[in-house]
C-alpha cells in the first residue's frame, strides 16, 4: 500500500473530517475517509478529539480509503481505537490527520480556526492516553 497524498483544501474555510469507520474487534486495523467540509456553511456533525500527542515516533498507520497509509503517532492510534464505535461510522475532527502536517500554509491558516472549529464540534473527545505516566 502507498502513503496517504493529502488533496489541496478548497479554501481557507474549509477542513477535514475523518469518518473512522466502526470495527467490533479493537484489535482490527484503523481504517477511514476524509472528507471536506466548509467550516461556515456545511452542517457537518462531528465530535473533535483532543489528546497527548506523546513521542514524535510515527509507528503506527490508518487506512484511508482503503488502500493508503498514512503515519500516525501511538498515542493517536490508541485514542482513535478507544474512540471507534463497534457498529457506526464515527465523525471526528483529529488536527494530526485533518491538518496536512507537512503543509506549512494549511497549517497556518487551520490555527486561525482552531476555536471555530472546536465550538463547531457536537462534543469534544479527551485522550490522556493509556499510562499517566507517558503524558
Amino acid at each position: 500500500m502507498s502513503a496517504y497524498t493529502y488533496f489541496p483544501l478548497a479554501s481557507t474555510r474549509h477542513t477535514r473530517i475523518l469518518q473512522l469507520d466502526a470495527a467490533q474487534d479493537p484489535s482490527e486495523d484503523l481504517k477511514c475517509r476524509l472528507v471536506q467540509i466548509n467550516i461556515d456553511t456545511d452542517d457537518a456533525s462531528y465530535e473533535a478529539v483532543s489528546y497527548a500527542w506523546g513521542q514524535a515516533d510515527f509507528c503506527c498507520h490508518i487506512l484511508v480509503g482503503g488502500k493508503e497509509k498514512l503515519r500516525i503517532t501511538r498515542s493517536l492510534k490508541d485514542a482513535l481505537c478507544r474512540f471507534r464505535l463497534a457498529s457506526e461510522v464515527r465523525r471526528l475532527w483529529v488536527d494530526a490527520i485533518c491538518i496536512n502536517q507537512s503543509d506549512d500554509f494549511e497549517k497556518s491558516t487551520h490555527i486561525p480556526l482552531m476555536s471555530t472549529i472546536y465550538q463547531g464540534a457536537l462534543r469534544v473527545l479527551a485522550w490522556l492516553g493509556d499510562n499517566q505516566d507517558d503524558v
